[in-house]
Parts: structure tokens; C-alpha cells; sequence
């Protein structure tokens, strides 16, 4: 299994399609074998996505992204863990382990900040779209 980070400066990136680049983490029995820093190719609609498929990447974990590109991935079975912060590291560490807790998109939200969920915010709705668990 391939899984990508989104970085900037180390730590998760809220924003998929700006990020510095990706950390791609190949996983075999539960542990990354192999991890390598890929810079992002550019930002132009579905160029990042199709990149990531290419690389064969399964899995994306990012603070944030557009709906073209969890259409992309969504349409291409990759599963998109969203709202996510942090080192990379530990990222990497809790979807291993099963612990890490997607949670709201922060796609263009000032400064990484989560923003307040509306009254109808639909959790099933978002987790079946964004192929991740919302926390309760």
C-alpha cells in the first residue's frame, strides 16, 4: 500500500493543492519500508490527483481539499483522510495504528483554523463522500 501526506514545513498541510509536496510511504505488513519526499507538480485541476494515482498511491492524508480533487479520488477508489494536523510522523502513525481521527476539511480556512460545523452538517453524508470518519 502507497499512502501520501500532504507537507509544508514538516508538518500536515491544510492545503492539498499548494502543499510544498508529498510524503509517499510505502507500507508493507503494517510499516512504512520506504518513505521519499516528492514535490508537488504543480497546481492546475486534476494534475496533483492524477500525479498521485500514477505513483499508485491508495491513500491521501491532507488538512484540506477541493471537491475536484476528492471527486478525482473518490472516482479512482483512493480513500482521502481529511482534516488531519500535525507531523507527518504521527500521521502516518495513527493511520497505521488505526487511531487517526479525520475530521472537518479545512480547504480554505484562514490559517489552518477548523471551522465551526453548521447545524445541518450531514456526518454520514461526508464520511461516505470523503471516504473517512468524521469524529463524534
Amino acid at each position: 500500500m502507497k499512502i501520501a501526506i500532504t507537507l509544508e514545513q514538516g508538518s500536515v498541510s491544510q492545503k492539498f493543492g499548494h502543499c510544498e509536496g508529498f510524503r509517499l510511504c510505502t507500507v508493507e505488513e503494517g510499516k512504512c519500508r520506504e518513505s521519499v519526499f516528492v514535490p508537488n507538480p504543480g497546481h492546475a485541476p486534476g494534475r496533483i490527483p492524477a500525479f498521485l494515482v500514477e505513483q499508485g498511491v491508495q491513500t491521501v492524508i491532507s488538512g484540506g481539499m477541493g471537491e475536484g480533487a476528492l471527486g478525482y479520488f473518490s472516482g479512482a477508489g483512493v480513500d482521502v483522510v481529511l482534516g488531519v494536523e500535525g507531523s507527518w510522523e504521527s500521521a502516518l502513525q495513527g493511520y497505521l495504528d488505526g487511531t487517526l481521527a479525520g475530521g472537518p476539511n479545512l480547504h480554505g480556512k484562514p490559517g489552518g483554523k477548523k471551522p465551526e460545523m453548521p447545524e445541518d452538517f450531514n456526518r454520514e453524508l461526508y464520511n461516505k463522500r470523503a471516504r473517512c470518519q468524521f469524529p463524534q
